[in-house]
């Protein structure tokens, strides 16, 4: 069952260097998709990327710490601030993909954290350890349940349908404002994710007059890798194992279909959503932190 288009992606992922590891392989997915959001300027200890037009997305207005050395978080922050206008930039980023350089400064970040989840700051810091996991077999796949289907967004109506799904999912988000506020972003965010491939998919009832979206997800192809973007399932539908039978589909495709090396995806650790990829196969790879500061009150 072919559900997606086999090419590369259109924009050029970031060359690999030699000898780059499976993570770092993974890694540059995200870092592909980042490169068509935004312009990366690297400064030697640390990397900046930049997308103006797109001032609320925090993952595509950050600062990446390469070499942490003796700065502090307090420091870092400085260094995020020096390259990002307050009146424009209102989160601060940090993101550090390489933990084990960084161990100091991660044990720095957590104990932040923790010190003010206690006070009533605003802007408290946000700590986000993310796991990355791998599936190179199909043999936990689950078969899609009876009376449902899965169907690639195609047609104008698809997208909007795919756009009112994405509307009410960020609404969970911690720096979602208003619907008014959010839905331009919402577009732009996802013509971004377009241009670099991503295809979309949707698991549905089995009926042309129902257009309700019960699990969707996107997936690109980059160097031989296919990376899952944006797996959800509407909140009235969870618990039913529809994220599990949209997985499956897309893991018998990229796996079994396209011979890739496998499906990979980011996830926050300790959740629910990681035990669900654990289930169905899913190997944990490596991990990075994203360290946020976000406006609550705005």
């Amino acid at each position: 069952m072919v559900i997606l288009g086999t090419n590369e992606t259109t924009n050029a992922p970031p060359k690999l260097r030699s000898g780059m590891t499976l993570l770092e392989r993974i890694q540059n997915t995200e870092r592909h998709i980042m490169a068509v959001a935004g312009e990366t300027v690297d400064l030697g200890d640390y990397r900046v990327l930049c997308a103006p037009h797109m001032a609320s997305w925090y993952q595509a207005n950050m600062v990446e710490i390469r070499k942490p050395g003796v700065r502090s978080l307090a420091d870092w922050e400085t260094v995020f601030r020096k390259h990002f206008d307050p009146a424009i930039f209102k989160h601060i980023t940090l993101y550090l993909s390489n933990p084990d350089d960084c161990a100091s400064l991660i044990d720095e970040i957590k104990a932040t954290a923790a010190a003010e989840e206690q006070t009533t700051r605003p802007d408290r810091l946000d700590v986000q350890h993310i796991i990355y996991r791998l599936a190179s077999s199909t043999a936990a796949c689950v078969p899609l349940p009876a009376g449902l289907v899965v169907r690639p967004v195609e047609t104008d109506q698809d997208r909007e349908d795919l756009l009112q799904f994405n509307d009410a999912e960020t609404k969970g988000e911690l720096w979602y404002s208003t619907p008014e506020k959010m839905r331009p972003y919402i577009e732009l965010r996802q013509r971004v994710a377009d241009e670099a491939g991503v295809q979309w998919l949707r698991l549905m009832r089995d009926d042309p007059e129902d257009r309700t979206i019960l699990s969707r997800l996107g997936v690109f192809r980059c160097d031989n890798l296919y990376r899952l973007q944006a797996v959800g399932t509407a909140s009235e539908f969870r618990s039913k194992g529809y994220a599990s039978a949209l997985l499956s589909c897309a893991m018998r495709f990229a796996i079994d279909e396209q011979c890739s090396v496998g499906l990979a995806l980011s996830v926050d650790a300790g959740t629910p959503a990681e035990r669900l990829y654990g289930s169905l196969g899913f190997e944990t790879v490596g991990d990075e932190y994203w360290v946020m500061r976000y406006p609550r009150d705005d």
